[in-house]
C-alpha cells in the first residue's frame, strides 16, 4: 500500500428529506450525488446523515449540526435553506506503515475551513443559478426536475475545480482586498464609475478593480464577496492564462484597440469588429438581501484594471451595445489607469521574506490585509509553514474564549510565535520567527506592526499614544511636587461664640477655608505671603506643639469648607508622597471622613497637624521677641482685595 499526503472529496450530495414522504420513495430526496454511486449506496450515506443529523437536533435544538468526526474522513453538513441539506465528505490524509498500518493525520483537515468552502459552493451556485427555491417556485418552468438538473449542470464542472490541499483561513474570511489611493485618484474613479452609469442607463451597478483589488463597488458586500472570489480565482486567471497563449485575439489579425487604447471585453465578444465572436455574457443573481435581480455580468479589462458592469436582464446584448461601450470605456479607462498605477507606485514596499508576517482581517467590511500569502489565487504561494496557517485558524476558531477583546500568543516547536488580537471585529494575527526571543519583546514587535502598518494618522498609535501618557504623567509629578512644597498657614480670628458655628466674614471667605473637591482631598485657598503670620492672640493654646487635637477639626463651614480647629494658633498642612495609603482625622467619628489617596489620583493630599514643627517653633519665637514692643500691625482684608490698615489697642496682645 502506498500513503494519501492529499484531503480529496470522498462524496458531495444535496437532499431533502421532505420530498420523500413514504417509504420505498427514498430516491425522490436526492437531489444531486457526487460521484455517481449505485441508487442503493447514495440512499444509505445520505439515510446515514440523514440520521446523525436529527440525532444531533435532540441535543441543541434550534442549532442544526455542522459536522462529524470520523477516523478517516471529515463529514460537513450545511443548511442553506430550509429543509434543504448539503454534505461534504472528505478523506483524511494518511501515512502508509507497515508496522502500524495507516496512520491517519487527523490535524491536517480542519472542519472550519472544509465547512467555509462548502458554503462558498452554494454562494457560487446562488450566483450563477439563483437560489433552490427560486428555481422551483419559477413561474414559467420551475419544477424539482430543474434543480436536478441545474445541480447537474453547475456542480459537475465547479467540484473538479476546488483546491481543498490549498484552503487555509482565506477560504473561512472571504474578505476583500481594498487599494489605498489619495483622495484626488479615489474620486476620479468614483465620478468614472457614475459617469459609466450615467451614459448607460442599462447598467445598474459597477464595480472598479486594480490588480485584483477593489477600489470601488456599488454592490452590496455580500454581493461583491461572492463577484470578488469568482473573478479572482477563477475569471481573471483564466483570462490572463488565455491571453498569454495568444488565444484571446488572433495574432494576424489586426487588434481595434492598439491605435488608441488597450481595453477588451473578458465576458462578451472577443473582437468588436467580428460579430461572429460576440461570445455569451454569464447572468448573474444578486442582492438577495432585499429582493433578488437577475443582471448580465459584462467583465472589460484594461491593462491592470477591471471593470464589472451589471447590465438589466432585459437588454440585448448585440454587438452595437458592444462597440459603443468599448468606444467611451477604452480612451478613458487606459487614461485613468496610468493615474491609479502612478499612485500605486508611491506607496510600493518591498518586504523581505524574514520579516514580520501578518494578517489583518475587518469583519465590519469584510476588507482583510496579508503579508503571509504571496496571492489570493488559493495556489499555496505562502510565506510560511502549514503548520502555521493551522494555529492562525485554530486561534480563530476559540475566539469565542476571548469574547469581545483578547490576546493569544503561541510559540512553536520551531521557533514559530504567532500572536492573534481580536478587538472590536477586527482581528490581526502575526507570525514571527525568533529563537532566543522572548514574550515581552514578541509582544512589542507585534504591536510595533499595528502601529507602522495601520495607523496613518500621527498621535493614534499605541507607542505614540503611550509617549504622551508618559509626558502627561510627567508633568503631573513636576506639577505635584511644586505643591509639595507649599506650607499654609491660617490664621484663627476670635470668635464670640467659642462653642458656636458662627463664623467671621473672614473665616467664611472663600480664600480663608479649604475646600473639598471629587477627590476628597483637601485643597488649600490661595493666600498671600503677608498672611502667613497670625497676629491675634493665643486664646486657649500653647506656644508649643501639641499632641492632641481640638475637637472641632474639621467642621465645615456655610461655603462647604473646613473651619480651624478652636484654641490653636496655627493650621499647618503638610504634604503627603504620592503613595497609596489612607489619611485619618484623628478626631470625632462625625467629623472629616478618611481621605484616600491614589497614585493615579491629579491631586495632592494633605494631613493636618495642631502646632508647629520645630524650625517653625524657632522662627515664631524669634520673630517674636523682635516685635513684642510693636504698637501696630497691619492687617490685610480678606474679602476686599485690598490693604486694610487700622491701629489696635496692645491690650489684644502683639502677636
Amino acid at each position: 500500500m502506498t500513503s494519501k499526503l492529499e484531503i480529496t472529496l470522498e462524496h458531495f450530495y444535496i437532499f431533502n428529506g421532505t420530498y420523500a414522504k413514504k417509504e420505498g420513495e427514498a430516491k425522490k430526496k436526492i437531489l444531486y450525488y457526487y460521484p455517481e454511486k449505485d441508487i442503493d449506496v447514495q440512499i444509505k450515506n445520505i439515510g446515514l446523515s440523514e440520521a446523525i443529523i436529527k440525532f444531533t437536533e435532540s441535543f441543541s435544538p434550534g442549532q442544526p449540526c455542522d459536522y462529524c468526526h470520523t477516523h478517516k474522513t471529515r463529514q460537513i453538513y450545511y443548511q442553506p435553506e430550509p429543509n434543504f441539506w448539503m454534505v461534504m465528505i472528505v478523506g483524511v490524509p494518511y501515512i502508509y506503515k507497515e508496522r502500524d498500518g495507516n496512520k491517519y493525520q487527523n490535524d491536517e483537515v480542519s472542519s472550519n475551513v472544509c465547512q467555509a468552502i462548502l458554503k462558498q459552493t452554494y454562494m457560487m451556485f446562488r450566483l450563477f443559478m439563483g437560489s433552490f427555491e427560486t428555481i422551483i417556485n419559477d413561474p414559467e418552468c420551475g419544477s424539482v426536475m430543474l434543480l436536478k438538473l441545474k445541480l447537474e449542470h453547475f456542480y459537475s464542472r465547479y467540484l473538479l475545480s476546488l483546491k481543498l490541499n490549498n484552503s487555509d483561513i482565506l477560504d473561512v474570511f472571504q474578505g476583500l482586498q481594498f487599494l489605498p489611493l489619495d483622495k484626488i485618484t479615489f474620486l476620479k474613479v468614483q465620478c468614472f464609475m457614475n459617469l459609466v452609469e450615467a451614459m448607460f442607463t442599462q447598467v445598474k451597478y459597477t464595480a472598479f478593480l486594480y490588480n485584483d483589488q477593489v477600489v470601488w463597488s456599488g454592490l452590496e458586500p455580500e454581493d461583491m464577496q461572492v463577484v470578488y472570489n469568482y473573478l479572482v480565482s477563477t475569471l481573471l486567471p483564466a483570462h490572463l492564462e488565455k491571453e498569454l497563449h495568444g488565444g484571446s485575439i488572433p495574432r494576424n489579425s489586426p487588434s481595434p484597440f492598439t491605435s488608441s487604447h488597450y481595453g477588451k471585453f473578458v465576458t462578451g465578444p472577443a473582437s468588436v469588429n467580428e460579430p461572429s465572436l460576440i461570445g455569451k455574457s454569464p447572468k448573474v443573481f444578486i442582492n438577495y438581501s432585499t429582493k433578488p435581480v437577475s443582471l448580465y455580468l459584462v467583465v472589460y479589462r484594461a491593462l491592470s484594471a477591471t471593470i464589472c458592469l451589471f447590465v438589466d436582464k432585459k437588454t440585448s446584448l448585440l454587438i452595437d451595445f458592444f462597440k459603443s461601450l468599448d468606444g467611451f470605456l477604452g480612451p478613458q479607462l487606459t487614461t485613468l489607469v496610468s493615474s491609479v498605477a502612478e499612485q500605486c507606485s508611491k506607496h510600493v514596499i518591498v518586504t523581505p521574506e524574514s520579516c514580520t508576517k501578518y494578517l489583518y482581517f475587518n469583519k465590519l467590511n469584510l476588507a482583510y490585509k496579508s503579508t503571509i500569502h504571496l496571492d489570493n489565487r488559493r495556489c499555496s504561494n505562502v510565506l510560511t509553514t502549514p503548520e502555521v496557517l493551522r494555529i492562525i485558524t485554530d486561534i480563530y476558531n476559540d475566539r469565542n474564549r476571548l469574547k469581545e477583546a483578547g490576546e493569544v500568543i503561541i510559540k512553536t516547536i520551531s521557533d514559530y510565535w504567532v500572536i492573534g488580537k481580536l478587538s472590536n471585529l477586527r482581528e490581526f494575527f502575526v507570525v514571527i520567527q525568533q529563537k532566543s526571543a522572548s514574550i515581552i519583546e514578541i509582544d512589542g514587535e507585534s504591536y510595533g506592526i499595528l502601529d507602522e502598518e495601520f495607523v496613518t494618522t500621527p498621535g493614534y498609535g499605541l507607542q505614540r499614544l503611550n509617549g504622551i501618557l508618559r509626558s502627561c504623567l510627567k508633568i503631573i509629578e513636576r506639577t505635584l511636587q511644586r505643591l509639595a512644597t507649599l506650607c499654609i498657614y491660617a490664621k484663627r480670628l476670635p470668635r464670640e461664640n467659642r462653642g458656636g458655628n458662627n463664623l467671621s466674614p473672614r473665616d467664611q471667605n472663600p480664600l480663608t477655608c479649604y475646600t473639598r473637591q471629587t477627590n476628597s482631598s483637601l485643597i488649600p485657598g490661595t493666600v498671600s505671603p503677608n498672611q502667613r503670620q497670625s497676629r491675634y492672640p493665643r486664646q486657649g493654646c500653647s506656644s508649643s506643639s501639641s499632641s492632641s487635637v481640638p475637637s472641632d477639626i474639621g467642621r465645615r463651614t456655610n461655603d462647604g469648607g473646613l473651619a480651624r480647629p478652636q484654641g490653636c494658633r496655627y493650621l499647618n498642612i503638610y504634604p503627603l508622597r504620592i503613595a497609596r495609603r489612607t489619611v485619618h482625622f484623628h478626631g470625632p467619628a462625625s467629623a472629616v471622613p478618611s481621605l484616600s489617596c491614589s497614585p493615579l489620583a491629579v491631586s495632592c493630599g494633605h494631613v493636618t497637624a495642631p502646632g508647629m514643627n520645630p524650625v517653625e517653633r524657632d522662627e515664631t519665637e524669634r520673630r517674636k521677641r523682635e516685635r513684642m514692643d510693636a504698637d501696630t500691625e497691619l492687617r490685610v482684608g480678606f474679602g476686599s482685595g485690598r490693604a486694610d490698615c487700622s491701629r489696635r489697642s496692645p491690650a489684644h496682645g502683639r502677636y
